[in-house]
């Protein structure tokens, strides 16, 4: 296997961590300048989620009235009452997260 040199430009303060690091770990900036970049390479695309995934996703756990994809929120029916909840995806789109209407996480779905 062929191997190229590539030149990387960092700030004296930042050169002076990476130093600090390498010292204490036992390794040169090389290997941590190629770990890190294969690091970053090995992590999983953005998962692909579709309206009707997350449709599917919110009416296992609620009776819907509604979902507006546009400002990612829905309400739901809870007895004669409605509830308005706010919804974002995160963690790359694998979790979902519930809100209710003063913030506070109502749930955690994956999206796995």
């Amino acid at each position: 296997m062929a191997t190229t040199n590539i030149t990387v430009r960092i700030e004296d303060s930042l050169l002076d961590q990476v130093d600090i690091y390498c010292e204490t770990n036992k390794i040169t900036r090389s290997d941590l300048i190629r770990n890190s970049l294969l690091e970053k390479l090995r992590e999983p695309e953005l998962l692909q989620v579709s309206k009707d995934d997350i449709r599917g996703k919110i009416e296992s756990l609620y009776k819907v009235l509604d979902i507006n994809f546009e400002t990612h929120k829905f309400i739901i029916a809870k007895g004669v009452k409605s509830i308005s909840f706010a919804y974002e995806l995160q963690d790359k789109n694998k979790q979902l997260i519930i809100r209710d209407a003063i913030g506070r996480i109502v749930k955690i779905i994956s999206m796995v």
